[in-house]
């Protein structure tokens, strides 16, 4: 059934969709930056439906940032401008493809990501389907769930803080590699941070190929990790009854390193211990997200399912780019949704991204 969304929901989502991630997708503080920055101009009220409720022979847009997320940190941006005229750029074409966008829908997780579609179809009259395009953030165009099962991902639109429009029409509609080597350069181009707007859908892509749900996942997680930091109780045992995850560690975090180059953040996390993980030490590698979890020596969990942080000071959840040397951390996993596994391209894809920071070893599952 349809739902109005207020400002307390959308917090919610906020929370939970930072923590679903795994890593990327935004920081906590530019989504609840776009939050308050919206909230001043009125009162918040999104209509979401579920996947369910998209009438047949209508279809979905997808809409988002694409960039660094620690740029975007650093210079406060909230991409809610350009995403809105990526938006209205597919729109356009859309209805020259007989495809006119009746509702939007997130790329991906993230304290970001997951607002900026909300509060596109709020100023654009236009209801939120309840869904993303990966179940968790993704670090390129190739790691979304629509190239991986066949679901057409251009045209694709990508606007800067300048207003200019960029569409592009690969001959292959799913050619997601292509897509990315040109955003990212077109990213560069306007300072590693623009709006995107893409994938032109149906209800039964969503359905059976991308991930329905999305929302009401990440509104209950909110909620359990905002009572775990107004209670001051355990967060992964409040985060434990809203989903399927485990405790990777707990430690102070000893070392930072970040890296913003060809439109992606690099870098690494060193924890020590604490508590019952005295005497180890951690270490989580990413680019953008979190793609390989260590314990020592040994690899206990990578991509495509989900590493997510928390700062265990504050009770708020972290991406990479909200990381700082000396805090406590809780590090835990959680199963990507099954999507992922339809075929072997869900694992396979995540090679380019291995190489990228010189892992050599294979998928380590939740």
């Amino acid at each position: 059934m349809a739902r109005i969304l207020k400002k307390q929901d959308l917090l919610e989502m906020i929370y939970g969709s930072c923590l679903l991630a795994g890593g990327g997708g935004g920081s906590l503080e530019n989504g609840i930056e776009v939050l308050e920055e919206c909230a001043k101009k009125g009162e918040l009220a999104v209509n979401i439906i579920s996947v369910d409720e998209v009438q047949r022979g209508r279809y979905v847009g997808t809409c988002g940032g694409m960039g660094s997320p620690q740029v975007a940190k650093e210079r406060g941006a909230s991409l809610l401008k350009e995403t809105t005229s990526a938006y209205v750029a597919l729109d356009r074409v859309g209805y020259q493809m007989n495809k006119k966008i009746h509702y939007l829908m997130a790329l991906e997780y993230g304290a970001l990501n997951m607002i900026l579609p909300f509060m596109v179809a709020m100023y654009k009259g236009l209801p939120v389907v309840d869904a993303d395009g990966a179940a968790r953030a993704v670090p390129s165009i190739q790691t979304l769930l629509y190239g991986i099962n066949d679901v057409p991902i251009a045209p694709f639109v990508m606007v800067d803080s300048n207003d200019n429009v960029t569409i592009t029409y690969p001959d292959d509609c799913l050619n997601a590699a292509y897509l990315d080597v040109v955003g990212r350069h077109m990213a560069l181009a306007s300072g590693m941070l623009m709006g995107v707007a893409f994938a032109i859908c149906t209800a039964e892509d969503i359905r059976d190929k991308l991930y329905p749900g999305a929302y009401a996942h990440a509104q209950a997680v909110g909620k359990a990790l905002l009572k775990a930091k107004a209670d001051k109780s355990d967060i992964f045992g409040e985060v434990k009854k809203v989903t399927d995850c485990k405790e990777l560690f707990r430690g102070k975090l000893t070392k930072f390193v970040s890296d913003s180059k060809g439109s992606w953040d690099f870098g690494f996390v060193q924890v020590e211990g604490i508590g019952n993980y005295g005497g180890k030490s951690f270490r989580l590698d990413y680019q953008n997200e979190s793609l390989v979890a260590w314990e020592g020596e040994k690899v206990i969990m990578t991509v495509p399912d989900i590493i997510g942080a928390v700062d265990l000071d504050t009770g708020e959840p972290l991406s990479n780019a909200d990381f700082r040397e000396g805090m406590n951390v809780l590090v835990m996993g959680i199963p990507v949704y099954k999507n992922w596994f339809k075929t072997d391209r869900g694992l396979t894809c995540w090679q380019y991204h291995f190489d990228k920071i010189g892992y050599k070893g294979g998928i380590v599952r939740y």
